[in-house]
């Protein structure tokens, strides 16, 4: 059971999670989503997807950080 559980806190797991998470935010910002939103509440919209996309890159690179400083201590 510990060699299971074990296998989901790999290093290189927790580094392709916050790989994926900035590309999505990237992605999102990239294709400007709020291009497509309805003319009244354009701003808030845009607002709120530039904040989401921001927030996905900034945790995206924080599990990559928490994985680099743990694959550290366990050397």
């Amino acid at each position: 059971m510990t060699h299971r559980l074990s296998a989901w806190t790999e290093p290189w797991l927790m580094a392709a999670v916050g790989a994926f998470l900035v590309l999505v935010g990237v992605g999102t910002l990239v294709g400007a989503p709020w291009r497509y939103a309805a003319s009244d509440s354009v701003v808030a919209i845009a607002a709120f997807q530039i904040l989401g996309s921001l927030s996905a890159i900034a945790i995206g690179m924080g599990v990559a950080r928490l994985d680099a400083g743990s694959a550290r201590k366990k050397r």
